[in-house]
């Protein structure tokens, strides 16, 4: 690794102290895959590196965030070939968040769910760490990995295909003015039971 990279953040790994990762402006997301043992961190995705982070309960899950909006997830270790999109309803909604904004795992999450908090305009969630079905009610809690590693791959799909990401925005005027929250499943706060 570069002695000359400018790392935004650091996540470590709530299951495994010595693995960390982190993303770096201009040279892309790192971590050190092998833990305390080894002092090599190795890029395991390209572009602007911004927050980054893991899943509370699968240790082998990672985010991680681009610019503009755009984050993916990877459910293989942050296997560089694996990476998924999942922020395609924060990029469409026309929020615009920061360069690098809010984005971290929820470090004590509801049992069953594995979410995901981003910050634009409002709060957005994910139950599933950016991978269930969008607009399914309620919520998907699973991601459906098999799905997004066949249809939305990092490198081969647009960061704002729709059927890629079910992030959905928490309350406010996003919602207040909408006819009917039960309808609308961006509106949908609960998780499923």
């Amino acid at each position: 690794m570069s002695s000359t990279l400018q790392f935004i953040n650091v996540a470590i790994n709530p299951s495994d102290h010595c693995k960390v990762t982190g993303g770096t402006q201009d040279n892309g997301t790192w971590s050190n895959l092998d833990g305390c043992n080894n002092k090599t961190w190795t890029q395991i995705i390209y572009g602007d590196g911004g927050n980054a982070g893991y899943d509370a309960t699968e240790p082998t899950w990672r985010f991680n965030e681009f610019t503009s909006g755009f984050s993916d997830s990877n459910f293989r270790d942050g296997d560089p070939e694996r990476w998924v999109i999942t922020s395609a309803p924060i990029v469409n909604s026309g929020e615009g968040p920061a360069f690098y904004w809010p984005q971290i795992g929820d470090p004590n999450p509801v049992p069953g769910t594995h979410p995901i908090y981003s910050g634009a305009k409002h709060v957005w969630r994910t139950w599933a760490f950016g991978a269930g079905h969008p607009g399914s009610v309620p919520q998907d809690t699973i991601p459906d990995i098999t799905f997004y590693e066949a249809n939305c791959p990092e490198f081969v799909v647009s960061g704002s295909d729709p059927h890629c990401g079910d992030y959905r925005p928490l309350g406010g005027p996003y919602c207040d003015g909408l006819a009917s929250t039960l309808t609308i499943p961006s509106c949908i706060n609960q998780p499923a039971t």
